[in-house]
């Protein structure tokens, strides 16, 4: 009798070990898969917005000011669904970024996961307000 309790325990004491002796890297790969999906997210994230910029631009030919982006995203998003992350905000809690170019050109950042401006990480897309997406990749 004690050898089937032993024998379905010693796995599991196993298993545990295991577990808690590669802890270390199994968060590294956890944190690691986590920043590329988040990058991922923020990418289609910031292609939806342009998008609606771009159709709204086609009916108002207004383009958002970038001083009061959150304020316009605030305006456009219902509120009334739960959300984690407040309005206008990417997946790393920062919020994005609205600049416009020439003409009706405009180009919407994400400072990306060490959340700092200008650095090799971030998330920007140039949009063309009249013909959509300029580049759809991402450039950092």
């Amino acid at each position: 009798m004690t050898a089937r309790i032993l024998w379905k325990i010693v796995p599991l004491i196993i298993l545990i070990w295991a577990f808690y002796a590669n802890a270390n890297r199994f968060m590294t790969l956890y944190y690691s898969l986590r920043k590329a999906v988040y990058v991922q997210m923020t990418e289609s994230e910031i292609k939806v917005i342009g998008k609606a910029i771009t159709a709204e631009y086609q009916y108002s030919n207004k383009l958002p000011e970038s001083d009061s982006f959150t304020k316009w995203m605030k305006n456009r998003i219902d509120q009334s669904k739960k959300r984690k992350r407040a309005v206008g905000t990417d997946y790393f809690g920062q919020y994005y970024l609205f600049s416009r170019g020439f003409n009706d050109e405009f180009t919407i950042t994400s400072r990306g996961p060490d959340k700092k401006l200008n650095t090799r990480d971030d998330i920007k897309v140039k949009f063309s307000a009249k013909m959509g997406t300029d580049d759809t990749s991402p450039s950092r």
